[in-house]
């Protein structure tokens, strides 16, 4: 859920394989967007969001499984 404006997204997964990726939903000026998202396969799974306005967005997202890692890229 973006809180405070809009945002576009990707969520996504890349495989192990050479060039294998895969986008599960992409979104343009979205206020608000729930699915559950179950990986297809072993690899890095993530999302991308960029705010459409100049106002500050709270991101909340909220995860359930197995990690190697969780982590925050800027």
């Amino acid at each position: 859920m973006a809180n405070g404006g809009a945002v576009t997204f990707d969520a996504h997964g890349e495989g192990s394989e050479v060039n294998f990726a895969v986008s599960y939903k992409k979104g343009v000026e979205a206020l608000q967007y729930e699915r559950v998202l179950e990986a297809a396969f072993k690899g890095h799974h993530g999302w991308y969001w960029k705010k459409r306005g100049k106002q500050p967005v709270k991101i909340e997202l909220t995860t359930v499984g197995e990690y190697a890692s969780i982590k925050r890229v800027l």
